[in-house]
């Protein structure tokens, strides 16, 4: 390529690639286009401007002296007629469609589909390129694209439906960015395009117009969430920065509260898990569970409410989530006892499903109703605040479409002059919890932290009652994936 820019300055130069001739032919689509193409493998359709038709003619002409072939050849075509050519570039314009949904069934994939480098620098590259589909067996991509401007299309069969081909997939990405980096390229070259390294807002819309018939509440909208929060992730790291600084950070320091105090614990376990977040780390809120059986045993949880008070101590925040085992009258009755022992915090007193009712008890007691842990998409937000339904509104990032979504929801509530708390996977949540300007507090869920600890390096300690997200300087979420750990797990 760059021994031919030498010799001509075209006004186009596009390129095809053999395999993709062949996956036209298999599927019988351009055979007309296809036929007006020389003998060869591979064709660089190459287009001039200028002055008039003897000009044109001159530089094409000059280029293939430079290149030591003539206009008679086999594997040269030359033309000076539009409609031949116009004729000629379709098989060109067709490389999305066909590399897109082969005839074979191959499944083939974004992810690296638009890249580019210097011109003078596109033979490299390529070879480069083609080293590393060969590393991690992907057979033979397409290649296409304006090679004139060093742009490269193709799509990859990544494998995307296996644990293993993801994780292939991931390793493959930042092999590649690296190496487009080290040619003085870029991740998206010609059109922009690129939707899962960039674009992620588009990508999230997608994903949404995509299920709409199936109904985004519920495992649908975790779906989305799953890869969602996987691309922020991926971009930082291709981006080479913790993801809070992609995002753009709006506080240093995210506050969490410890979460546990499950109703099947007795009085020792309850205790020793408040005063281990309040005493050993620090933290200086804590959060119980009540509503046993439905509602039906409150003097226990009246009981549980007073150890935990008495096991805390007056300073440390109390709150509670009743996960919406209450009528509406015994909320408002349980919540005078639950004032009596400095709860603050009053979770989801009723189900979150009747937010007039919320919003009755919210002006009936002293202390913060909260909720929306529940919320899969915007306007199940947008109804709460709406209502006046809640003091603090919850969202959970694995259930409400992912980090795209949850800053919406954010801004949301900012609209209406409350704040958001992050509910549960503290390390899903800790970046983008330190990009809005009106965060609460972060869920330091037990179950959940437990896990996190498990199965990653990296994980951030909550010390003072707080997490410093990016901190370290690690890439994206800052976690790793401790493989022989979480290798027991796995499900095939």
């Amino acid at each position: 390529m760059a021994h031919l820019l030498e010799h001509c300055s075209p006004s186009q130069l596009e390129a095809l690639d053999g395999r993709m001739a062949r996956l036209m032919r298999e599927e019988g689509a351009y055979l007309d286009s296809l036929d007006t193409l020389p003998e060869g493998d591979s064709w660089l359709p190459v287009q001039y401007s200028g002055d008039s038709q003897e000009d044109v003619d001159a530089q094409a002409h000059a280029l293939l002296r430079a290149v030591g072939r003539d206009e008679k050849d086999a594997n040269v075509a030359f033309s000076d007629d539009p409609e031949r050519e116009q004729k000629m570039l379709r098989a060109r314009e067709a490389g999305l469609g066909v590399t897109a949904r082969p005839p074979d069934d191959r499944e083939t994939w974004e992810g690296w589909e638009d890249s580019a480098v210097p011109p003078e620098r596109l033979g490299d590259y390529l070879r480069d390129l083609k080293g590393l589909f060969e590393e991690f067996g992907y057979d033979h991509p397409s290649l296409y694209g304006n090679f004139g401007q060093g742009c490269v299309h193709t799509r990859i069969p990544f494998g995307l439906r296996t644990a293993e081909g993801v994780a292939g997939f991931r390793r493959f990405v930042e092999r590649a960015a690296d190496l487009v980096v080290s040619y003085g390229g870029s991740l998206s070259g010609e059109h922009g395009d690129g939707q899962s390294r960039g674009e992620l807002p588009c990508a999230n819309e997608r994903m949404c117009r995509a299920v709409r018939n199936a109904g985004p509440p519920g495992v649908t909208a975790q779906a989305i969430a799953a890869v969602d929060i996987g691309l922020w992730d991926l971009k930082a790291r291709l981006l080479d920065v913790p993801l809070v600084h992609l995002l753009g950070r709006a506080r240093d320091d995210v506050p969490v509260y410890g979460s546990g105090g499950f109703t099947t614990y007795d009085a020792d376990r309850q205790d020793r898990q408040l005063r281990g977040w309040t005493e050993e780390q620090g933290i200086p809120r804590v959060k119980i569970k009540i509503g046993e059986s439905w509602g039906t045993r409150h003097t226990r949880d009246l009981e549980r409410v007073a150890r935990a008070r008495a096991g805390v101590g007056d300073t440390a925040e109390l709150y509670v989530d009743a996960n919406g085992a209450y009528t509406g009258g015994q909320a408002v009755r349980i919540a005078g006892g639950l004032a009596d022992h400095g709860v603050t915090w009053f979770e989801e007193p009723v189900s979150s499903d009747h937010l007039g009712m919320l919003a009755d008890i919210r002006g009936r007691v002293p202390m913060d109703v909260t909720a929306g842990e529940y919320g899969y998409t915007l306007p199940y937000f947008a109804a709460m605040l709406s209502a006046g339904a809640v003091d603090c509104l919850q969202a959970d990032v694995t259930r409400c479409g992912g980090m795209t979504l949850w800053l919406r929801a954010a801004a949301l509530a900012h609209a209406h002059g409350l704040d958001i708390s992050g509910h549960c996977a503290p390390h899903a949540h800790a970046h983008v919890a330190a990009a809005v300007p009106n965060l609460r507090h972060l869920e330091w869920f037990h179950d959940h932290v437990r896990i996190e600890g498990l199965l990653f390096d990296g994980v951030l300690d909550p010390g003072g009652g707080s997490v410093t997200p990016g901190a370290d300087g690690a890439l994206g979420l800052g976690l790793t994936l401790v493989e022989e750990q979480a290798r027991r797990y796995r499900v095939e």
